[in-house]
């Protein structure tokens, strides 16, 4: 099976399915992307996530200074940001980087394309047609309420 991909700017990317259609990836929140991690590197993304969480507290209690903190991950050509919560979005978008890859789902034939662990596609055919798409998040709001949001809603059972 054949793919290409090729650059439309910095921040655009064309994906040529084998149907012929092209996938576009051009601005967040597509329906047919989602971002994935290896279930190998969760923890480790998740150690990663409350170590620099944990650094946020120490930032606030007067423990540590951004500069401190901004060291400890970035070489010393990476300006010092001017809050702590600019900084912890930077790291989290390097963590972001290094850790999650894309899936794209193509509109027609919604065949499905993977990066690999080497940053190049790799192409997987869908062998049905039954189903709806696969990477379109739910309408259901329910998806992103706490625990408590969903009992207080009336979605949760408590006993």
């Amino acid at each position: 099976m054949q793919w290409s991909c090729s650059s439309v700017e910095e921040t655009s990317l064309r994906i040529r399915c084998t149907c012929g259609s092209t996938i576009f990836d051009q601005k967040d929140s597509l329906p047919h992307k989602a971002l994935f991690v290896s279930d190998q590197l969760i923890e480790l993304m998740i150690d990663k996530f409350l170590e620099h969480a944990h650094n946020l507290g120490r930032v606030n209690e007067g423990r540590l200074t951004l500069e401190e903190w901004s060291r400890q991950y970035f070489l010393d050509s990476f300006p010092v940001p001017t809050s702590a919560e600019e900084l912890l979005g930077e790291i989290i978008a390097s963590l972001n980087v290094r850790f999650w890859r894309e899936i794209y789902e193509c509109v027609e034939c919604r065949s499905i394309v993977a990066t690999a662990n080497d940053g190049s596609l790799v192409f997987y055919s869908r062998d049905t047609d039954e189903g709806g798409r696969l990477l379109e998040a739910s309408d259901s709001a329910e998806v992103l309420m706490s625990p408590v949001e969903r009992r207080d809603a009336g979605l949760l059972e408590t006993t």
